[in-house]
């Protein structure tokens, strides 16, 4: 399609090689066919995965989102500059959903919803906040883009997994602001955008899967090893957007919310009284940093040198949907890969007499595996019941068609 707006997809990459892989993998059966990629990486050239996508990688290797992203905003050469995380694979409409707002010239920003860990249930589905950062969630149309008008005091909050941007909006307003090496950066922009007067979308259909993997600042199981940014971060913004008199409550109550995640993870054996301490320390000491941040925004050209070179067409377009019980797994798999490696979107459901739940996982060999037990549930919300394989087969097709059918 000639009328899709070109789109610069910018992922940025630290210390995780191979979820950086599956993500790319993830990236080339996208439908939508006027992208380029950029990465933004610590990798050595020759420890890059390889990609069919011909992505512009740029060496970059500190612990600051805020100015890797700005290094991918300042290369791109799109209209619109797409975020996904080394740890997410988008679904294959994602790019297509989630730049459709910008037809309209008032939005700057757009995000999506975000499926957890399992494939199935939301981690992220839309809210807004205020100036002190305090998050409110907001029902919206499951099916359609709902668009919040600019306001002074509730933002649309896009998460960096899956948030586009029009370019000439975020450079309008100084990219990144720097300071956020991590937390509320992205929160930082979209009032920053709404104060410039841009409109923002949420759009449910452009999803993605996040898998959370383990990083500098969280184990996989999501323990925290350290509290200091999202304190610095914290203190950076209030001082940013709060008004005066509400910084100091908003700090004690986000130590208290600090106070009880600890203690979550201490009571199942996952942290001890020491490691403890120490992370409500780094909360304190980050507090006092972030009070001493000043905003630091980047400088942008009007346009990364080049034209815009879209990257090559891998996608057929083509879906398929495959069965496998016990007995023909192994034929159904085989089959899966082949049609993966053709290009096609291929959704693999593997039907097993256990109780395990319902999961959903991408992996590098471009497919899409559904795994059902029979026993177990569809969904972590609902009442575990036994149903046929056909028709537990039937219930998964409907609950995908809108993405895959």
């Amino acid at each position: 399609m000639t009328d899709r707006m070109a789109v610069s997809v910018v992922v940025v990459s630290r210390g995780r090689p191979a979820s950086l892989a599956v993500t790319l993998k993830g990236l080339e059966y996208q439908r939508h066919d006027r992208f380029e990629l950029i990465v933004v990486s610590d990798l050595a050239p020759a420890d890059r995965p390889p990609t069919r996508l011909a992505p512009r990688w740029i060496r970059f290797d500190e612990a600051n989102l805020s100015r890797a992203r700005n290094l991918g905003i300042a290369a791109a050469r799109g209209e619109i500059v797409a975020f996904c995380d080394d740890d997410a694979v988008p679904e294959y409409g994602w790019l297509d959903a989630l730049s459709a707002p910008f037809a309209d010239p008032a939005i700057g920003a757009a995000g999506g919803f975000v499926r957890g860990r399992n494939g199935v249930s939301f981690q992220w589905r839309c809210s807004v906040f205020d100036r002190c950062g305090r998050d409110f969630a907001q029902a919206v149309d499951p099916a359609a883009p709902t668009v919040f008008a600019p306001d002074a005091a509730r933002f649309l909050k896009t998460v960096g997994t899956n948030c586009a941007f029009r370019r000439t909006a975020l450079t309008g307003i100084g990219g990144f602001d720097e300071a956020f090496r991590f937390f509320l950066d992205e929160a930082d922009v979209n009032l920053r955008l709404s104060q410039a007067g841009w409109s923002a979308a949420i759009v449910p259909l452009a999803e993605v899967h996040h898998g959370f993997a383990a990083g500098p600042l969280r184990t996989r199981r999501r323990v925290p090893t350290s509290l200091f940014e999202i304190g610095a971060s914290l203190a950076h913004f209030l001082n940013r957007h709060a008004a005066p008199a509400d910084i100091a409550p908003r700090l004690d109550e986000f130590r208290a919310e600090q106070r009880r995640r600890l203690r979550q993870h201490h009571l199942i054996g996952q942290l001890d009284g020491p490691a403890m301490r120490r992370l409500l320390q780094g909360l304190e000491d980050g507090f006092a940093d972030g009070a001493c941040r000043t905003a630091g925004p980047a400088r942008f050209a009007d346009c990364a040198e080049g034209g815009f070179v879209p990257a090559p067409r891998i996608a057929s377009g083509r879906r398929v949907c495959l069965v496998g019980g016990p007995v023909r797994r192994g034929a159904a798999v085989a089959r899966a890969r082949e049609a993966a490696a053709r290009g096609d979107e291929v959704t693999l459901i593997l039907v097993e007499p256990t109780p395990r739940p319902l999961a959903v996982r991408f992996g590098g060999d471009g497919v899409f595996r559904h795994r059902i037990g029979l026993l177990g549930k569809s969904e972590r919300t609902r009442r575990r019941r036994i149903a046929t394989p056909a028709a537990r087969v039937r219930a998964e097709r409907a609950r995908i068609a809108a993405q895959r059918g």
